[in-house]
């Protein structure tokens, strides 16, 4: 599971596969 901030409008529907392009730095694996 990752954790990822996004705006507060962002949603994605559970199981939905969602592409994010961030810096490696910036994901916190959990």
């Amino acid at each position: 599971m990752v954790a990822v901030k996004a705006a507060k409008d962002y949603r994605a529907k559970i199981g939905e596969q969602v592409s994010i392009s961030i810096p490696k730095t910036a994901c916190h694996l959990v």
